[in-house]
């Protein structure tokens, strides 16, 4: 049986720090742009996801123990946990069902 992707997903644009308008509209997963480490970003869609999960824990770095745990990483914040041109699933941890982080390849197509 196939199933025409289109009528499966349904994008949604917001603020992913509006964690109630998360809740709200049943967002069941959030995909995250983000570094090989999974270790969060000073800025952009990745430190907006940390910090919204941190706030829904109620823990700073809350959200960075938790992913190595499930992970089954050590606490190293600079090893690499998803290879560029990968993605890896997490918990969404009261924040969405699961976040799928996609860690992406350079301009020039190269994984670095």
């Amino acid at each position: 049986m196939y199933k025409n992707i289109a009528s499966m997903l349904q994008v949604v644009e917001g603020e992913i720090q509006d964690e109630s308008k998360i809740k709200e509209r049943e967002i069941d997963t959030i995909v995250n742009a983000a570094n090989p480490t999974l270790m969060g970003s000073k800025n952009g869609v990745d430190c907006a996801i940390h910090t919204a999960v941190d706030k829904g824990l109620k823990k700073s770095g809350g959200f960075k123990k938790k992913i190595c745990r499930e992970l089954k990483t050590g606490n190293n914040r600079n090893l690499i946990r998803c290879e560029r041109g990968r993605a890896v699933v997490t918990g969404g941890y009261k924040l969405c069902r699961r976040i799928i982080h996609v860690v992406g390849i350079s301009c020039d197509g190269e994984r670095k």
